[in-house]
């Protein structure tokens, strides 16, 4: 069992988009992997095609697998307006990975 697993229970996907006058804010508030993958993708899809700068909000977000940072650096690749705002956890996943400076990610207010 993963970490971001908790005795046998799925947990459910929550985003909600924010469109702000300047920007559209896509926050999550569970876990993304394989199994919500699918969802994360279409709300950033939808989220860039509003041709405003995007922020992604992972300060909720404790666990990002490998589909999820897919699907950030595809949303970074339609848009070079995007930024992360990350939970401890996510920030030190993506900067291991190597894509806080294409993500523009920051750390989240404590």
């Amino acid at each position: 069992m993963s970490s971001h697993e908790s005795s046998g229970e799925i947990a459910q996907f929550r985003c909600e988009t924010a469109v702000e006058p300047d920007r559209v804010v896509v926050a999550v508030y569970s876990d993304i992997d394989i199994a919500s993958v699918t969802q994360f993708r279409a709300a950033l899809e939808n989220a860039v095609a509003l041709g405003k700068p995007v922020v992604v909000d992972l300060s909720s977000c404790n666990y990002l697998d490998s589909t999820g940072i897919s699907t950030l650096v595809g949303a970074r690749n339609a848009s070079a307006q995007i930024g992360v705002i990350a939970s401890r956890q996510a920030a030190k996943l993506l900067e291991i990975v190597g894509l806080t400076t294409l993500l523009n990610v920051t750390l989240a207010a404590s």
